[in-house]
Parts: C-alpha cells; sequence; structure tokens
C-alpha cells in the first residue's frame, strides 16, 4: 500500500510510551502506519486516505493531552469530535491563573467535571494548559460552551442552570 499522506505531531515523553504499547492497535483501528521517534518526541501518521492520516493524528494528540486510547480512539469514529481548549484564551497566562482556571472546571472532588461529562456524555481531560473533550459534535459543543462559561467566570449554578436548559 503506497502511503500518500503524512502528518507529523510533538508527543510529551510519558505519553509517548503509551501510544508506543497500543501502535498496531491504533494503527489496526484507523487503517494508518505510525512511525515513532523517541529521540524527538515525534509520532509520523502516514496513510493513503486524507481523512485516515488527519483523524490520526488526532488520535495521537488526544492521548498527547491526557485521554485514554480506547478514549481516543474513538475519534475514528465520524461522528465523534475533538475540541481542545486553551487556558491562555481565558486569561491563565501564568500557573496561577491556569491552576485556577482548572480548578473551576473540575470543581470540589471532580465533580463539576463528572457533572459534565455525564450530562453530555463526553469524556474531559484536564492536562497542562489544556482542557480536551471528546464526544458526538452536539455533545462535545454542550461541553465546550458550559466549560467556556465557567473559564470566563459563570458560577457554576449558572453554568448547571444553562446545561439542563439545553438538554430539555
Amino acid at each position: 500500500m503506497e502511503k500518500k499522506f503524512e502528518e507529523e505531531i510533538l508527543v510529551p515523553e510519558r505519553k509517548l510510551k503509551k501510544i508506543f504499547a497500543l501502535k498496531k492497535e491504533i494503527e489496526n483501528i484507523g487503517n494508518i502506519k505510525l512511525e515513532i521517534d523517541e529521540e524527538e518526541n515525534l509520532v509520523k501518521i502516514k496513510s493513503d486516505n486524507a481523512t485516515s492520516c488527519w483523524t490520526g493524528k488526532e488520535v495521537i494528540g488526544a492521548v498527547a493531552r491526557g485521554f485514554s486510547v480506547k478514549d481516543a480512539e474513538k475519534l475514528f469514529n465520524p461522528e465523534m469530535q475533538y475540541i481542545q481548549l486553551h487556558l491562555r484564551d481565558f486569561g491563565g497566562k501564568n500557573k496561577k491563573q491556569q491552576t485556577r482556571l482548572k480548578s473551576r472546571v473540575i470543581g470540589r472532588h471532580g465533580m463539576c467535571k463528572k457533572k459534565i461529562q455525564d450530562l453530555t456524555n463526553t469524556k474531559i481531560s484536564i492536562y497542562g494548559k489544556t482542557i480536551g473533550i471528546i464526544g458526538e459534535y452536539e455533545d462535545a459543543e454542550l461541553a465546550r460552551k458550559t466549560i467556556e462559561m465557567l473559564l470566563s467566570g459563570a458560577r457554576h449554578s449558572t453554568a448547571y442552570l444553562f446545561l439542563n436548559d439545553q438538554l430539555k
């Protein structure tokens, strides 16, 4: 099979090991070929199909941002979407601000994150300076809007009311 399309993505070292361990599984599910350069922390995704190649890059990116391989592989389903929010876009310029923003989304004992995940049927990963969401298109968009409300300073009760209203 002649490979026509290629994408590259940098991956943190500890996440690279996870990808390497499940390389064959990812390749088989996504109909892609992965080349892992451990010295450069680089993953090359190759395929004869542009969509598979691009989706493969999203899957690897999702694993790099804290999702399990099992959750990230759902992106090979065309009905699933990956959204990544950057904390700096919401005023998270320094570590203290980023920690505060992440804490708002996580909530006390993780309850806010869990509630959003449960109500929207999505998976949410908070890792480094980003928040990632995987879910069906409408569900992921609803989770994104709710999280953006929290990151913009809305009260938790306001965000929950919005979420419940949208689900009716």
